[in-house]
């Protein structure tokens, strides 16, 4: 019985829209309890919990008035120390909850503007959650019945832009003239939007692979302050009432009847809004000459005698490490796996500080070396370290790390060997970026102590002393000695804008050497001048200025546009802490029915999900009762911290002749596995362990005469996967460049089959240029007499939960299981190329189409006998965004075999990622 009634309800009913992935919880957890949240974590950071219940209960009394809804449960909130950044997130299924990661953002970021980062995270999620909760009428009435399903939460299915734009609202205290909507950064990089020519509705509301990336939260930011100036203060509460009204994806309706206006109708005066507040400057000053154009990232430049090294990313591969010299020649010294923030000794030694993804989730930093001629080694194991320069002589390396809420800097050697700290923060004191004095007895750094700005310090390596150089309001970022050490060169804010400063330490004599347009950042000395980033509507660019184009004006120390004057959080009363237990919030939050049915049998049952608040155990849960079996049948998808994974699956499977049922199978399988037993290659090559059972026979026959087989079959085996892909920003349907090796071993434990079986699948991917890739596949099996055989045909690249299990291969242009052999082997070469880029939605409507490409392929397998089926085909592909948070893939493909007896014309449609 087909299931054409399932495959939308089951995706958007009874499964989370967003689903977070946990880390491993390898420490003991602990709980407390403030009125209104429930806050879990490590008992390693149950210090850090009281600060954030008192700003969580701060954003709550607030939120609940300004957005008029109250949540009716208690909210869950994770503290957690598990990335090497700002990190947090939000959602309300299947409960309320919100990630606090706590690591503070480095000196420049989208948060420099608030006096508190911590407390700006917290407001920012916090209002994704009591925003994302709100529902009412027809929504709100099907929610009581069913529970939280999905799309009775009209909130959580609207354009990125007006989420985002809500929460950095909330952020954003005019008061203080704090948060991103405040932020010189932020400004800036909306004024070369509006100087490149502003994006329109359809752009916004679409998911972009074009810079900015975060193209949702940039406009989105003043939205809200626009339509409250537009249609007044009650404009933001009839959105939000009129919304949850409605069902998900009306939000067009919802806003005409909200303000009599739709998103279309006020699109373009929220683009005549920006472009009178944020107008390009325009000055005459000079603005460097450019030696990259390619934009994206920021990446800090770093000189060694007249060359100038830094990371380069193009959008369509692997980062590169590239050096330039002032008159633009380019030396390309190879791509990098892992990119961070870089410096280079005398001897022209590199050392990089880069954030990887760990087995077990976490995002942790560690430093790499790299001499001349030699590849990349990497010094330290899980250090967290975000940065690093070497010291004056080159002979040993200063690294900063932030671990449980503590800065600090550690001298290491030159082989990343522990030495000794050298200095210790505060929890109140943020260290951001900083360079070590030609003399090697001090630092500078940009640094926030308690709650001040980012101020110019410099650290006596000796004492451990900070002493002030440049104090105020303003951001000061990025400095660095000139080679004598007798100067300062730095980047600050300056009325909208980020400029290049020089500060003479011996008579505190400070001068300003640009005027941008935009920004400029990260400054370096070289021989003759310097080098920066400079900011553009195509993101960051290496940029070379002379020194006879310095403007060398006389400045005082900077005054900001914003002040602090934000009071601390009230403390809260918390309930003593008590060990983590999952059941509490383990148990199921929503139902949905199950009805299948056609003229010979009726199925009709439930399916429930759920998850513990830690995110550490994940399940689904189907149960039915099938009429004509008289029999229970069904599915049950466990998951234990992304470590072990469990699949069992009942079904009654038809066996018809001329249209008429004449039997049911049943078939039974369990499948378990258990996933990065071992690991290597900085976690990219991994062991996973896998079983895998399944049994076949009859529920039920039309007639005695009607003879089914019974089979039984169980598996044991291990799997290796490798993985050296590298997917770019720009490139559409798999990975740009790279390999990836997937080897199985099983053997059939018991059961009616007997013997081992083998399994090998590699991919390798050539980047041709831009979004240009091809592409080469073989895999191939074996398996021994008595072992099951495998089947080959058709579209389909099936692969089994556990890994082990495994029967059936594609071959496009041969039907479904046309061949079932003991022994093949088979390769796939394929060319994909783009056909269109759109990034576009229809308008603030729930469909988005990103790109268009074609893949054109040749197959061919060869078996045992010496038998050969080649085919040839071609598949295209449209990107599409359904209800904006759904990546939905549609693709139409033919492929011809040639081969006489069994080859022929194959048509598919797949909808959906193919795995």
């Amino acid at each position: 019985m087909k299931k054409y009634y399932g495959v939308l309800l089951l995706l958007f009913f009874c499964s989370p829209c967003v689903v977070q992935a946990a880390t491993w919880r390898d420490q003991p957890w602990v709980t407390q309890e403030s009125t209104h949240f429930v806050l879990h974590g490590p008992v390693t950071l149950v210090d850090h919990f009281a600060p954030v219940a008192a700003h969580a209960e701060e954003a709550y009394a607030f939120l609940t008035q300004e957005l008029a809804w109250q949540p009716r449960a208690a909210i869950h909130l994770l503290v957690v120390d598990d990335t090497d950044g700002v990190d947090g997130w939000a959602k309300v299924l299947p409960f309320g909850m919100a990630l606090i990661n706590l690591s503070p953002p480095d000196d420049l970021s989208f948060l420099d503007h608030s006096d508190d980062w911590l407390r700006a995270l917290i407001w920012h999620e916090l209002t994704h959650v009591v925003q994302m909760d709100q529902a009412a009428g027809f929504p709100g009435a099907v929610q009581r019945v069913l529970g939280r399903q999905p799309l009775t939460f009209p909130h959580m299915f609207q354009p990125l832009w007006l989420l985002e734009g809500l929460a950095i609202q909330s952020e954003s205290w005019s008061e203080a003239r704090s948060g991103r909507q405040w932020s010189t950064l932020y400004q800036m990089r909306m004024r070369a939007q509006v100087e490149a020519g502003l994006a329109s509705l359809s752009q916004v509301s679409a998911p972009s692979r074009q810079w900015p990336l975060d193209r949702a939260y940039l406009y989105g930011a003043w939205f809200y302050l626009f339509l409250e100036e537009q249609e007044g203060e009650q404009a933001l509460e009839a959105w939000l009432q009129s919304y949850r009204r409605h069902l998900p994806g009306f939000v067009r309706r919802a806003s005409a009847q909200a303000w009599e206006q739709n998103f279309d109708q006020l699109w373009p005066q929220y683009q005549a809004w920006l472009a009178h507040r944020f107008a390009p400057f325009n000055y005459a000053a000079p603005q460097g000459q450019p030696l990259t154009q390619t934009g994206l990232f920021d990446a800090r430049p770093v000189v060694r005698g007249d060359q100038i090294y830094r990371l380069r990313y193009d959008g369509h591969t692997a980062w590169q490490l590239e050096s330039y010299s002032i008159e633009g020649e380019v030396t390309h010294l190879g791509p990098v796996d892992f990119a961070g923030p870089i410096d280079v000794n005398a001897a022209g030694d590199l050392v990089m500080a880069a954030m990887m993804t760990r087995v077990d989730g976490r995002r942790y930093g560690d430093l790499w070396l790299k001499r001349e001629g030699e590849a990349w080694q990497r010094l330290t194991q899980d250090a967290r370290y975000r940065d690093v320069r070497w010291s004056a002589d080159g002979r040993f390396l200063i690294a900063k790390r932030w671990s449980a809420g503590r800065a600090q800097l550690d001298l290491l050697d030159a082989q990343g060997r522990y030495q000794r700290t050298l200095w210790l923060g505060e929890e109140d004191q943020v260290l951001g970026g900083y360079a070590v004095h030609p003399a090697g007895d001090q630092l500078v750094a940009s640094l926030r102590l308690g709650r001040e700005s980012w101020n110019l310090y410099q650290l006596d390596l000796g004492t451990g002393q900070w002493s002030p150089l440049l104090t105020g309001a303003a951001v000061y970022s990025d400095p660095v000695y000139d080679p004598e050490g007798e100067r300062l060169l730095f980047s600050a804010e300056e009325e909208g804008s980020y400029n290049l400063y020089q500060l003479t330490l011996a008579t505190q004599e400070l001068v300003r050497l640009t005027q941008m347009n935009t920004g400029a950042f990260t400054p370096v000395y070289t021989a003759q001048g310097l080098a920066f980033q400079r900011y553009s509507a195509r993101g960051y660019d290496l940029h070379y200025l002379a020194a006879s184009q310095w403007l060398n004006e006389p400045a005082r120390p900077l005054e900001a546009s914003w002040r602090q004057a934000m009071a601390a959080a009230e403390p809260v009363s918390l309930t003593p802490a008590r060990p983590y237990r999952p059941w509490a919030t383990l148990r199921p939050h929503a139902w949905m029915p199950v009805v299948e049915s056609n003229s010979d049998r009726t199925q009709y049952g439930v399916e429930i999900s759920g998850q513990d608040a830690s995110l550490r155990h994940q399940y689904t849960l189907r149960l039915a009762y099938d009429d004509l079996a008289e029999d229970v049948l069904g599915d049950l998808t466990y998951e234990w911290d992304t470590r072990y994974r469990l699949h069992l699956e009942r079904e009654f499977a038809e066996s018809r002749v001329d249209g008429d049922l004449m039997a049911l199978r049943d078939e039974l399988s369990v499948g378990l596995a258990r996933l990065a037993l071992w690991t290597a290659d900085h976690d990219r090559l991994r062991l996973h362990a896998g079983a895998y059972f399944e049994r076949e026979r009859a529920a039920w026959r039309r007639s005695e005469q009607v003879i089914l087989s019974q089979t039984e079959r169980s598996d044991l085996g291990v799997a290796l996967t490798w993985q050296r892909q590298r997917f770019g920003l720009d490139n559409l349907g798999g990975p740009a460049s790279g390999w990836s090796v997937l080897g199985i071993a099983e053997h059939h434990a018991w059961g009616d089959y007997e013997g081992g079986r083998v399994h090998l699948d590699g991919r390798y991917s050539w980047h041709l240029g831009r979004s240009h890739v091809a592409g080469a596949r073989l895999y191939a099996a074996y398996a021994e007499a008595e072992a099951k055989a495998f089947e080959l045909g058709g579209e389909k690249n099936e692969m089994a939960a556990s890994f082990v299990g495994r029967d059936r291969y594609p071959l496009r242009g041969y039907g479904s299981d046309s061949l079932r052999v003991h022994e093949f082997a088979a390769v796939t070469l394929d060319y994909r190329l783009p056909l269109a880029r759109i990034d576009r939605s229809w308008g603030v409507h729930p469909l988005a189409a990103q790109g268009l490409y074609a893949t054109l392929f040749t197959d061919y397998a060869h078996l045992k006998g010496g038998e050969g089926y080649p085919g040839v085909g071609l598949e295209l592909t449209l990107e599409t965004h359904l209800l904006y948070s759904m990546d939905l893939p549609i693709s139409i493909g033919y492929a011809y075999g040639t081969e006489e007896q069994l080859g022929g014309s194959e048509f598919w449609l797949r909808i959906g990622a193919e795995f």
